[in-house]
């Protein structure tokens, strides 16, 4: 797996200083470290595989998630936390609110396009677990390019954060992320009735659950498709 080598968050001497705005926030916890130095990692470089690429989020993408958000057929797309008017500020308070979201764009590594945008909702690196959301264009929805962002993004985290399971976040089963034929592997631990409003209708809202001896399973068999090579960690386990 390729990693950026900059990133958006820099950590030298003192407090961590973010680099789009200038500003210094303060950690709460030794965890919170861990995961901005992964964070440091994956950005702005960002993940590569084979059909998708991940890059961080810009404030210039605001007016791209404003139109998906507009035109989208799924209700997860008026979940996010930012409007068009805000999203420059959420940007910024990705990183002073907790180090809890990260934000990435999914681009197609045919046409080099913007094509979705998969986040970390929550993270809990004391119990292992985080939980990703999935938002794809509505053309890109049927096919498997939400799957491969997914998977790209899971193996980074169980890399770099060791994390015990990832949740999927989904309201729609499990074709929303493309899964295919592995949905065996997820085990769905959570479901919220009527939990997203979406164009006057509530619509459910269910968590599944990928556990880490789960992902490497799944990863034996799908990673020559999603990466098309090795990660670090493949590199390590030959050594």
């Amino acid at each position: 797996m390729r990693v950026g080598a900059e990133a958006p968050w820099r950590i030298t001497s003192g407090e961590p200083r973010c680099v789009a705005t200038g500003k210094e926030f303060r950690l709460e916890s030794a965890s919170q470290l861990a995961y901005l130095r992964a964070v440091q990692m994956l950005a702005p470089g960002g993940l590569f595989g084979t059909l998708v690429a991940l890059r961080p989020v810009r404030p210039d993408d605001y007016r791209l998630l404003d139109q998906w958000i507009v035109e989208a057929s799924s209700p997860f797309w008026t979940s996010l936390p930012f409007t068009f008017y805000s999203y420059k500020q959420y940007v910024e308070s990705v990183a002073s609110k907790g180090l809890t979201q990260f934000a990435s764009i999914v681009l197609d590594r045919t046409s080099e396009a913007p094509i979705g945008l998969i986040r970390i909702s929550s993270l809990d690196t004391g119990q292992g677990h985080a939980t990703i959301e999935t938002f794809m264009a509505d053309e890109y929805r049927p096919k498997r390019h939400g799957f491969h962002a997914f998977c790209l993004l899971v193996d980074y985290l169980m890399e770099a954060l060791n994390l015990r399971k990832v949740y999927a976040a989904t309201h729609e089963g499990f074709d929303h992320l493309g899964l295919g034929e592995w949905p065996d592997f997820f085990q769905e631990e959570a479901r919220f009735p009527e939990h997203l409003l979406f164009r006057g209708t509530l619509v459910e809202l269910r968590l599944l659950a990928l556990y880490a001896e789960r992902w490497r399973e799944l990863r034996k068999l799908v990673w020559t498709e999603v990466q098309g090579g090795s990660s670090p960690r493949d590199a390590q386990s030959r050594a």
